[in-house]
């Protein structure tokens, strides 16, 4: 069964005129958000137009984009994928935030990537391997928001100020859960300015914030993409959902 990597290699050489940027790009977006960019990608208080990935690629500290030993090979196969084709060689990648707490249950992160035409994919991580990220996102059960989540409305708020044309959210399991988040939560001028909304394989909301006006207002722009056997997407309350079959458990 082809995967995202067969994806970006197949569609190297179309650019996104040829073909339009799709659900499958923004899931690309969300799995590189799992790579390590400190000390390569600026982050967002910084005025730098941001990096190429062929920049990301050559860079110094390349074998430390890659900190899961388990994942690491597939990733590197990605990140070479994209940084040397035509679809993604003009995108920038920008705005790094990634923050850490085990004092207050945080595990944070989000990368923006930049479009040629400035429409831009703002890409949040999901939980990690540690045991701060999966105790946050457990906390999201009965607790909202969570440290992410806030992390997440300010992210936004923040970037889209920065960017000129569209944007769209996304992310994986705990990302695609910040991403609706954010969205719920954002002022209406920037609420105009998101497109479309995609929750890879991520819980949803508790049951008031499911029945809130603003969730009201983005289920419009909202996707849910679970894989057949999920168990992380269906907690809690969501809508608009779509089943892809999978025979993979994991990247």
């Amino acid at each position: 069964m082809a995967d995202i990597i067969d994806y970006a290699l197949l569609n190297a050489h179309k650019d996104f005129d040829t073909l339009p940027y799709s659900k499958i790009d923004s899931l690309i977006f969300a799995q590189l958000t799992y790579l390590n960019f400190d000390n390569i990608v600026p982050d967002n208080k910084n005025r730098s137009k941001g990096l190429l990935f062929s920049d990301i690629a050559e860079s110094d500290n390349y074998e430390a984009i890659f900190p899961l030993e388990r994942t690491a090979e597939r990733n590197k196969k990605l990140l070479n994928a994209v940084a040397y084709s035509n679809r993604y060689g003009k995108v920038r990648v920008n705005y790094y935030e990634d923050i850490f707490d085990i004092e207050k249950d945080t595990q944070f992160c989000a990368i923006t990537f930049i479009l040629p035409n400035g429409d831009a994919c703002i890409a949040f991580r999901g939980t990690d391997s540690t045991i701060t990220g999966w105790k946050e996102n457990f906390n999201m059960l009965f607790t909202s928001p969570v440290a992410a989540q806030s992390h997440s409305v300010i992210y936004v708020n923040t970037v889209a100020k920065k960017i000129k044309g569209n944007i769209i959210l996304t992310g994986h399991s705990k990302g695609g859960n910040l991403a609706l988040v954010s969205a719920m939560e954002a002022p209406q001028n920037i609420f105009k300015k998101i497109k479309q909304v995609y929750n890879f394989d991520g819980p949803g909301l508790r049951k008031e914030q499911f029945e809130s006006e603003a969730f009201i207002r983005v289920s419009e722009k909202l996707l849910n993409i679970l894989p057949t056997g999920s168990v992380v997407g269906v907690l809690l309350y969501n809508d608009n959902y779509n089943i892809v079959e999978t025979n993979a458990l994991a990247f």
